[in-house]
């Protein structure tokens, strides 16, 4: 008996656990409050009593204590456990433990008979400051929380504390492109799809996803678990952020939307700052002024809680020289979750090469660009030779009168139309040529060439060498005209 006091004086543990459930009613001298700290919100934590404890002083239980148990209960005592035939004050009957029982062994015991002695359990109330607990008699408790993870015991005296042991560990989930504008490029709808990499073209608005489950504690130290034993050490979770650093994107700010728990917050919930090509920046307050948290979890058996972020940012025209990206970074307090995530997104260009029927070059002409149906002309900032698009732009027509060659760059990968809308001198228009999708290269790469051949024109017939022909057939019909009126006047004149 010596040695099982001696075992529980030195077994005070925290860990935590879920359930709801009423106390039984005992002398207030008798009761103590039994606190789990670093409680989850949303979470139920429950306390099982499986033995009386009578102290000689509650206030310091190194004085002695005297575990008991009900005369209907006794049956449930087992080794390395067994009722003696002592009586404490309360009437109840000593129970005493196996010399050389092990922690283990009592909590093993614990586990699989707790249930047997309070079946139903009583549920600790979830405080503001992060704690849950309950006015509960005297007695040695079995503590369990519907997070699962293995549980404490404890004696209950006049207050004692125990640590919820769940580890707690912010997952990083993805960030995802999500969909892709198409009202700039008709036909190119890509709605829906969900990317760590694509293709667009400059100016188009691609949405992003970030993912991530965050939690309201996690664990800083390891506190050993194994047989009920142990503290550890958690940090309250009071803010949670992401940064999304750009290239070659203009982040919209004014998109941001979160979302924890399946509902999307209030503006007023976070706050946003930077945005455009610079860095985005989102903080999501984790506690209210007091410290409390202000996320529950949703799930039973789990400590995490889902947290979505989604924003809109436009493919600048730096995208047409070097790939766009976008690397988010999200941290609880000031400790990054996961790794970074990066999103990364191309865009294409080809050379346009004017050549006549030999393959040499030949500058003059001038071309228009159309997306695949035809009809819908695209526009482009011009840069000398270099024709990036841009939806907003004011050239609309590929000069090349001087030029042979020119590059035309920033487009999604897709089929477009080239059009010529003026030929070389002494050359007729070429027909309009599909520029295919496989003709295209990344900004990154050696554009491709796409070339377009005119003909010379083909010389009309002349009639000035044969005049005299007509000259002549001519003379014979006034001649034979007049010959015909004289012979006609000399027979009407007999």
């Amino acid at each position: 008996m010596k040695a099982f006091r001696k075992l529980l004086v030195f077994t005070l543990v925290a860990v935590m656990v879920l359930a709801l459930g009423t106390a039984t009613a005992f002398a207030a001298e008798n009761e103590g409050t039994l606190t789990v700290t670093n409680a989850t919100k949303g979470q139920t934590y429950k306390a099982y009593k499986v033995f009386n404890a009578v102290y000689t002083d509650a206030s310091d239980i190194s004085k002695g204590v005297s575990y008991t148990v009900p005369s209907d209960k006794e049956q449930f005592v087992t080794a390395p456990f067994s009722v003696g035939t002592a009586v404490a004050s309360n009437g109840e009957k000593i129970v005493a433990v196996a010399d050389g029982t092990t922690n283990a062994d009592i909590l093993a015991w614990v586990k699989t008979n707790y249930s047997k002695f309070d079946a139903a359990g009583t549920a600790l109330t979830y405080n503001a400051d992060g704690t849950a607990s309950a006015t509960l008699p005297y007695g040695y408790y079995y503590v369990t929380s519907t997070l699962g993870s293995v549980i404490t015991i404890d004696s209950l005296n006049t207050a004692v504390s125990i640590v919820d042991k769940n580890e707690s560990t912010p997952a990083m989930g993805k960030k995802v492109i999500t969909a892709e504008d198409s009202s700039i490029i008709a036909g190119l709808d890509q709605t829906g799809v969900s990317l760590t990499a694509n293709d667009a073209a400059v100016g188009s608005v691609e949405s992003y996803k970030v993912d991530f489950n965050a939690t309201n504690w996690v664990q800083t130290e390891e506190s050993d678990t194994t047989d009920g034993t142990g503290t550890g050490t958690k940090t309250k979770v009071t803010e949670v952020s992401l940064t999304d650093t750009p290239v070659g994107l203009d982040i919209k700010a004014s998109t941001v939307k979160v979302t924890v728990n399946g509902t999307e917050l209030a503006a007023t919930a976070y706050t946003v700052t930077g945005g455009g090509t610079s860095a985005l920046q989102v903080t999501i307050p984790w506690t209210d002024q007091s410290g409390a948290s202000l996320y529950e979890t949703k799930t039973a058996g789990s400590e995490l809680i889902p947290v979505v972020i989604t924003y809109d940012a436009e493919v600048t025209s730096a995208a047409a020289t070097a790939q766009a990206s976008n690397t988010a970074v999200v941290k609880y307090n000031s400790t990054q979750i996961g790794t970074d995530q990066k999103t990364t997104t191309d865009t294409y260009k080809f050379d346009l090469k004017k050549v006549d029927e030999t393959k040499a070059a030949l500058p003059g002409a001038q071309f228009q660009l159309y997306a695949s149906d035809g009809t819908t002309l695209l526009k482009f900032d011009q840069n000398g030779t270099t024709y990036t698009y841009n939806p907003t732009g004011t050239v609309d027509t590929i000069d090349m009168t001087e030029n042979a060659t020119v590059t035309i760059q920033g487009l999604d990968n897709a089929d477009y139309v080239l059009k010529e809308i003026k030929a070389p001198d002494g050359y007729t228009k070429a027909a309009d040529k599909t520029v295919m999708s496989s003709m295209l290269k990344k900004e990154s790469e050696t554009a491709g060439v796409v070339e377009v051949e005119n003909k010379k024109g083909t010389e009309l017939p002349s009639t000035g060498g044969r005049a005299w022909i007509v000259y002549m057939i001519g003379g014979i019909l006034i001649v034979g005209g007049c010959t015909a009126l004289v012979i006609r006047r000399r027979v009407s004149a007999r």
